[in-house]
C-alpha cells in the first residue's frame, strides 16, 4: 500500500486514545493516512454514509451505543469497509465474537503499537479487497462461460458477405448484388458487391457518406421485408440506374429477432419478373444471412471473452500469490489445488510438494487431536466459518498457529470444493500469552499493595485508638477520633479493591453502607434513633475519585451523627448518589436535624471538614458544592468521572 491514500475513520470517544492512534499514524513514512476522528456512534454513521472510507477503527464502548450491538451498526451500514475494533483488557471475549461476525481483526488498545496497528489496517483492507475481488472475479467469469455457449460461428464477417454476393451473381445468375451492414443509427458502416465491379466503390463512398437512392431510403423506413423497387418512379437521376436498366430489383431487409443487420439488393436479370416464390426465397436467404451475421457477431465476443477469461484468470492467479494472507483451495476428493506463495513461506513447503499430494494433509498436520479438532471444526461449519485457530506443523518441524477463515460457501469459485485464508498468528499469540502472565503478576502484585496499604491504615488508625485512650482532654480525643476516621474511610477503599476483581474501581454503594455502619458504632447515638437511608446506583468510582468522595462523605456522615439530632429521639439520614444524563455525578447527604447556625458561611467556619469538603469537592473533582439548611441540613455536589481521569 506505498504512496497511497488511505481514508481511516476513528470512532472513539477516548481523546487520549484518539491522540495515540493519530500519532501512530503519522509515523508512518512511506503511507499517508487520512484520519478522522468521531466520538459518538451516530457521529460516524453520518460520515459513513456521506464520505468514502477506507478502513473503520471502532471502538465498542461509546456514549451511544457499547457492545457488539455497536459493531452490528456499522457493519450494516458499510458492509463494504473492513472494521478493525478497539478493545480494552477485559473484553476480549466480545473482540473474538465480532472477529467471527464479520470484523477483520482486533486491536487491545493498552497493547497496539505503530507497527501493529499498521499492519492490521493494511491486512484488514487487503483482505477485504481481495475477498471483493476474487467476487468480483467469479461472477464475471460464470457470465463469460455462459456467453461462450452461444457462440459457434468462426467465419470472418467481411468474407463471409462478399462470399454470399458472389455466389448469388455465379449461382442464380443475378445481375448484381450489393449487401450493406447498417448502424442502429442507421448509417452504413461496410458494403459489399458483386456484378458491377466498376461502380461498387463509387455506390461504397454515396451509401456511407448517407446519400441514399430512393430505393434505400423507402426499405429503411418500410417494415416490408422484400420490397421490389419500381425504377420508373424511384430511379430517375440516380447513380445506379444504368446498373439496374432494364432489371427488376428486390431491396431485402436482413433481419432476426427484430434486428436490422442490413439490406441485401438483388439486380434480376432482364425479362424475369419477380413471383412469391422468388420473394419467399430472398427473405429465407436474408434471415439466413442474418442469422450467419449474429454468429459473426457472437464469434467476435467469444474471442473477445476467451481473452477476458484469460486476463481474468490471470488476474485471479496474480492476486492469490501476492495476497499477503495463507490461501489454500481443496478439489471433491479432499486433495489440495491450491496453495500460494504465503502458504509457502510461512510452511516451508512449495506448491510442488502440496498440491496433488494425498498425503499433504498428513504432512501437514501429523498431530491426531488435532485432526480430530479440525474435522470437528469442520463438520459444525462446514465451507462458512471465520477465524478458528489450529496449529500446522512446517517443513522445519516447528508448530505454527493459523487464524483460518473459509467462505466457500459466501464467495464460490468454479472447481474449487473448498477454500480458505489464513493468517500466521504465532507471534501475536506469544505476545498475548506474554501479555496475560504480565498482567496476571501485576494483579498480583496489585492486591498486595492494596492489602499492604490497608493493614498500615488500620495499625495507624489502632495506634490513634490507643493514643486517644489514654488521653484525658476531650478536644483532643475528638480529633484524633476525626483522623481515625478519616484514615479508616481510606482503608475501607483499599479493602473494597483488594477483595473486588477490579482493582481499579470501586462500588460506591457498598462502601456507602459500610462507612455508615462503622460511624454508627463509632459515635455513641444510643438516645438517638437514627433511620438510615442509602440511594446509590451502581456507580463504580476509579480510585482517583473515590478517596475524595470518600472522605466527603466520611465528614458529612461523621458530622451528621455527632451534632444533627442532639437533644432528639429520633432522626433521619439520606445518602443518594445518581448519574446525571449529561454523565456527571450527582451526590445529596441530607438529615433532618437541627440544622446549620444561622448566617453560616463554609469560607469563615472553623469546622476543619467542612473545609475539607469544600478543598476535597473544589481542588480534587472540580466540582459544585451547595449547602441547603431548610428543615435540616443538605449538601448537594456534583462532579464529572472523565474530567477527574475516570473512563
Amino acid at each position: 500500500m506505498k504512496d497511497r491514500l488511505i481514508n481511516v475513520l476513528l470512532i472513539e470517544d477516548n481523546p487520549g486514545d484518539a491522540r495515540l492512534i493519530e500519532e501512530m499514524l503519522v509515523d508512518v513514512s512511506d503511507t499517508t493516512f487520512n484520519l478522522e476522528c468521531a466520538e459518538r456512534l451516530s457521529d460516524g454513521m453520518e460520515y459513513l454514509s456521506k464520505e468514502e472510507v477506507d478502513i473503520v477503527l471502532l471502538d465498542l464502548g461509546l456514549p451511544d451505543s457499547t457492545g457488539l450491538d455497536t459493531f452490528e451498526k456499522v457493519h450494516s451500514k458499510a458492509p463494504q469497509v473492513p472494521i478493525v475494533m478497539l478493545t480494552g483488557l477485559d473484553d476480549k471475549t466480545v473482540a473474538f465474537e465480532g472477529v467471527r461476525m464479520g470484523a477483520q481483526d482486533y486491536l487491545t488498545k493498552s497493547q497496539v503499537d505503530s507497527n501493529m496497528l499498521i499492519r492490521a489496517i493494511c491486512y484488514a483492507i487487503e483482505r477485504k479487497s481481495a475477498q471483493k475481488h476474487i467476487h468480483h472475479l467469479n461472477s464475471v467469469l460464470k457470465a463469460i462461460r455462459t456467453i461462450n455457449q452461444t457462440i459457434a460461428q468462426k467465419t470472418s464477417r467481411d468474407h463471409f458477405l462478399q462470399k454470399v454476393c458472389d455466389i448469388l451473381v455465379d449461382a442464380r445468375g443475378y445481375n448484381a448484388v450489393w449487401f450493406g451492414i447498417i448502424k442502429d443509427d442507421g448509417k452504413f458502416i461496410t458494403v459489399k458487391g458483386s456484378g458491377f465491379e466498376k461502380d461498387i466503390s463509387r455506390f461504397s463512398r454515396e451509401v456511407m457518406a448517407r446519400n441514399h437512392p430512393p430505393c434505400i431510403r423507402d426499405a429503411l423506413e418500410s417494415e416490408e421485408t422484400v420490397r421490389i423497387v419500381d425504377k420508373e418512379k424511384k430511379c430517375g437521376d440516380c447513380f445506379l440506374k444504368d446498373v439496374y436498366l432494364g432489371s427488376e430489383t428486390a431491396i431485402i431487409h436482413v433481419k432476426h429477432a427484430e434486428r436490422l443487420f442490413g439490406l441485401l439488393a438483388v439486380s434480376f436479370p432482364s425479362g424475369i419478373v419477380v413471383d412469391e416464390e422468388e420473394k419467399t426465397l430472398l427473405a429465407e436467404l436474408a434471415l439466413d444471412i442474418a442469422r450467419a451475421l449474429r454468429g459473426r457477431e457472437m464469434e467476435k465476443a467469444h474471442k473477445k471473452a476467451e481473452i477476458a477469461i484469460k486476463q481474468s484468470e490471470e488476474r485471479l492467479r496474480l492476486v492469490i500469490e501476492n495476497m499477503p494472507v495463507m490461501l489454500d483451495a481443496f478439489d471433491e476428493k479432499g486433495k489440495i489445488i491450491v496453495w500460494n506463495s504465503e502458504c509457502e513461506e510461512v510452511t516451508g513447503f512449495s506448491s510442488d510438494e502440496i498440491i496433488g499430494n494425498p498425503g499433504a494433509c498428513e504432512l501437514l498436520y501429523p498431530d491426531k487431536k488435532m485432526n480430530e479438532y479440525i474435522y470437528s471444526m469442520l463438520k459444525k461449519y462446514g465451507h462458512n466459518f471465520r477465524n478458528i485457530e489450529w496449529d500446522i506443523t512446517c517443513k522445519d518441524g516447528n508448530v505454527k498457529t493459523i487464524l483460518w477463515s473459509n467462505i466457500s460457501e459466501e464467495y464460490p469459485i468454479p472447481n474449487w470444493y473448498s477454500w480458505a485464508v489464513g493468517i500466521d498468528i504465532t507471534e501475536r499469540k506469544k505476545a498475548q500469552d506474554q501479555i496475560e502472565r504480565s498482567l496476571k503478576e501485576k494483579e498480583v502484585l496489585l492486591r498486595e499493595i492494596h492489602h499492604r496499604v490497608k493493614n498500615n491504615l488500620q495499625v495507624i488508625s489502632s495506634l490513634l485508638n490507643i493514643q486517644a485512650r489514654g488521653l484525658k482532654d476531650k478536644k483532643i480525643i475528638d480529633i484524633l477520633s476525626e483522623s481515625r476516621d478519616r484514615i479508616n474511610a481510606m482503608s475501607f477503599i483499599h479493602t473494597q479493591l483488594y477483595e473486588s476483581k477490579d482493582l481499579s474501581k470501586i462500588s460506591i454503594k457498598e462502601f456507602v453502607e459500610r462507612l455508615l455502619g462503622q460511624l454508627l458504632m463509632s459515635y455513641p447515638v444510643n438516645e438517638t434513633k437514627i433511620t438510615q437511608i442509602v440511594r446509590v446506583d451502581m456507580c463504580l468510582l476509579p480510585v482517583s475519585i473515590a478517596v475524595p468522595v470518600g472522605l466527603i462523605i466520611n465528614e458529612l456522615l461523621s458530622n451528621a451523627i455527632k451534632y444533627a439530632f442532639i437533644g432528639r429521639e429520633e432522626g433521619e439520614i439520606r445518602v443518594c448518589l445518581s448519574t446525571l444524563d449529561n454523565g456527571r455525578i450527582n451526590m445529596k447527604i441530607s438529615d433532618n436535624g437541627i440544622g446549620l447556625p444561622h448566617g453560616f458561611d463554609i469560607d469563615t467556619s472553623k469546622s476543619l471538614g467542612l473545609r475539607l469538603v469544600k478543598i476535597l469537592t473544589q481542588d480534587q473533582l472540580q466540582g459544585n458544592l451547595e449547602i441547603i439548611s431548610d428543615q435540616g441540613t443538605t449538601l448537594i455536589i456534583e462532579f464529572d468521572i472523565e474530567d477527574n481521569g475516570g473512563d
